[in-house]
């Protein structure tokens, strides 16, 4: 029988590579930034050292969302059983604290919130379906977002709270990577800001006819 063995050097390199790819996507745009640019961050004198371990820009993606997202899913899971303990699941701000407190948390090794920022690019670049191939990694994740369409599907419809989800993502991304340039006290309370405002946006009316 034939083993594969892991090397660890290559090993070292491809999550040496998924963690530039983060930082450079977020804070310059997936479509700005090259695979030659990712290959410099890690110090490889191999240009195409990323093509040989992952292929291309979207299998690189993919490979930062399956280290980053099982680790959050589990910790909205943790959460989200709280809030079910707590008899609030019909409260829109507990679920958005559900899905977004994790990622506001979450700093990279350089200190930053680099996923959010990556976040922020992928939907930006309009690379957010390849997010999709990986659904069955965060079930808490999707639990939890299914309760906010429920629950906001009674004030405005389903059509119009899936809009408005999307864009409350958008709202909450964009105020969880400003953050970084906040002190503590200051990037809590405007997160928390953020939370009011994106939970009032859920559940405010809309037309009949929707």
């Amino acid at each position: 029988m034939t083993r594969t063995r892991l090397d660890p050097r290559r090993e070292l390199t491809r999550q040496a590579l998924v963690e530039a790819a983060e930082a450079l996507f977020g804070q310059d745009g997936i479509e700005s930034v090259t695979v030659r640019q990712i290959a410099a961050a890690v110090g490889s004198a191999n240009k195409n050292v990323v093509s040989y371990h992952f292929g291309g820009k979207d299998a690189l993606i993919d490979a930062v969302f399956r280290w980053r997202l099982p680790e959050l899913d589990r910790t909205r899971g943790a959460m989200l059983d709280s809030v079910m303990q707590q008899g609030r699941a019909d409260d829109p701000r507990a679920l958005l604290e559900v899905l977004w407190r994790p990622t506001f948390d979450l700093v990279d090794r350089r200190g930053k919130r680099g996923f959010a920022m990556f976040l922020r690019a992928v939907l930006h670049d309009r690379y957010g379906h390849l997010r999709q191939s990986i659904r069955e990694l965060t079930p808490h994740t999707e639990r939890t977002s299914g309760l906010l369409l429920a629950i906001s599907s009674g004030h405005c419809g389903a059509t119009a709270a899936r809009r408005r989800i999307d864009l409350v993502s958008t709202m909450m991304l964009e105020a969880i990577s400003m953050a970084d340039g906040a002190g503590a006290a200051e990037a809590e309370t405007a997160f928390a800001d953020a939370l009011t405002a994106a939970a009032a946006a859920l559940l405010a009316p809309g037309r009949p006819a929707e």
